[in-house]
């Protein structure tokens, strides 16, 4: 039985990880074992990086990410193969050998890879006084700096960029699959920040943004 502090609502299941393709790429490390880990701990850690899911893998190891569907829709597995009980909280189950229990987060929902062009997706860019990209760019300070601008979006690119806007589909319909959206692997680069992050692309005749959902809050 879960933990109750643990909403049961944000559990999506049991799914197998490999060596070769992890299922999520950022890992919670502070020392190779957690004695506390369960998984409210590990969802909210994740929500507090950004990620929109958590997983617990061998009952003391914490990892954070956007897609656990990446590779293929077949690592959902049976619950009964995450086994392993949590170091933190022996009522809980904390994934097993390869397997991972997963957690949506309720952190803002990533939308998709998209192509800039030079009329900009976005009309409005973070930059310091002096003209620069902030040192310490990853995605979830883009977020929380385009929420506090008062819009609906960010999108990192080339790295180090942080990006503003309402409407990243105003160059084409939603639910149109059109040349303005990408596949999810062509945002590749590194966050200038954080490695273990995805800030967009770059390209020489197209600039690719990773976009984030955020929760539009009134300023007044």
């Amino acid at each position: 039985m879960e933990k109750s502090s643990t909403d049961n609502n944000a559990y999506v299941g049991c799914f197998i990880d490999t060596v070769s393709q992890r299922l999520f790429p950022h890992q919670y490390l502070l020392s190779r074992y957690h004695p506390d880990t369960e998984n409210n701990m590990c969802l909210l850690y994740c929500k507090e990086k950004g990620y929109m899911y958590s997983g617990t893998q061998y009952g003391f190891e914490c990892y954070c990410g956007d897609d656990p569907y990446q590779h293929c829709p077949d690592k959902y597995v049976q619950d009964y193969d995450c086994d392993m009980e949590c170091y933190g909280d022996s009522g809980q189950m904390c994934g097993g050998f390869w397997r991972m229990s997963v957690y949506k987060t309720g952190s803002n929902d990533y939308v998709g890879c998209f192509i800039d062009t030079p009329t900009r997706l976005f009309p409005y860019k973070y930059l310091l006084n002096n003209g620069s990209h902030p040192p310490d760019m990853e995605n979830n300070m883009c977020l929380l700096h385009c929420k506090e601008q008062g819009y609906i979006y960010s999108g990192k690119q080339n790295y180090e960029e942080c990006w503003c806007g309402d409407d990243p589909y105003w160059y084409c319909p939603e639910n149109v699959d059109d040349y303005y959206k990408e596949p999810r692997y062509n945002c590749d680069r590194e966050c200038l920040a954080d490695s273990q992050q995805i800030c967009g692309e770059d390209g020489e005749y197209q600039y690719i943004k990773q976009i984030m959902r955020l929760n539009r809050e009134k300023t007044f």
